[in-house]
C-alpha cells in the first residue's frame, strides 16, 4: 500500500505543473533551458515521491525546504518557458513579451520559429525573437529582441508576420543598394 502523508502538497505541486505546461511556450520547451529545467523539476518531484513513499523520517523544516526547492525549480520551469529576463539572457523584459505568440517561418530554405508580441498605443510595436533548430533543440538565432514600429496613420499594419517579413525585405534591400 503506498503511503501519502503530503498528499494535498504532491497534488498541489502536480496540478500548477500541468497548468505551467498548458501555458508554455512549444518552442521554448524544446530549447535546451527549457529541457534542463522541465528534467531538475522532475527529478525533484520524483524524489519527494520516493522518500514520502519509503516514509522516511524527516522533521519539519526538512519536509518545508524540500517543497521550497520544488516550488523554487517549478519557478525556475515558467521563466524558462517564457520570453523573460531569464530565458533570454537579460534581452527582454516581462512586460516586453506578455501575451506571446508563435508562427512558423520558412526562410531561405530553412524553417525557422518566430515568437512575436505586439503592444499598440498610438502605433504598435511589433517585438520579436526568432529560433531555428539545431540538433535536438531551439537556439535563439538574433542577438537582441528585434522590434518593428508602425504608425497606423502612415502605413497599413500587416499583422505580426507579415511585418516582420516585409522589415526584413526592407532592410536586405537597404543593405545591397
Amino acid at each position: 500500500m503506498t503511503y501519502w502523508k503530503h498528499l494535498n502538497a504532491i497534488v498541489g505541486v502536480v496540478i500548477l505543473f500541468l497548468l505551467s505546461i498548458l501555458f508554455a511556450s512549444r518552442t521554448m520547451l524544446q530549447t535546451l533551458l527549457g529541457a534542463t529545467t522541465l528534467i531538475l523539476f522532475l527529478t525533484l518531484l520524483m524524489r519527494e515521491i520516493w522518500i514520502n513513499n519509503k516514509q522516511l523520517k524527516r522533521t519539519h523544516r526538512r519536509i518545508c525546504l524540500s517543497y521550497g526547492v520544488i516550488f523554487f525549480s517549478l519557478l525556475l520551469f515558467n521563466a524558462s518557458v517564457h520570453q523573460t529576463f531569464f530565458s533570454t539572457f537579460g534581452q527582454t523584459d516581462i512586460d516586453q513579451f506578455w501575451g506571446e505568440h508563435e508562427s512558423t517561418l520558412h526562410m531561405n530554405g530553412k524553417t525557422y520559429s518566430l515568437i512575436w508580441t505586439t503592444r499598440s498605443f498610438l502605433s504598435t510595436v511589433y517585438f520579436y525573437n526568432l529560433y531555428e533548430r539545431r540538433g535536438l533543440f531551439f537556439c535563439r538565432v538574433n542577438a537582441k529582441v528585434i522590434s518593428y514600429k508602425t504608425n497606423q496613420r502612415q502605413q497599413t499594419d500587416r499583422g505580426a508576420v507579415k511585418t516582420f517579413l516585409y522589415y526584413r525585405e526592407k532592410k536586405k534591400l537597404e543593405t545591397v543598394d
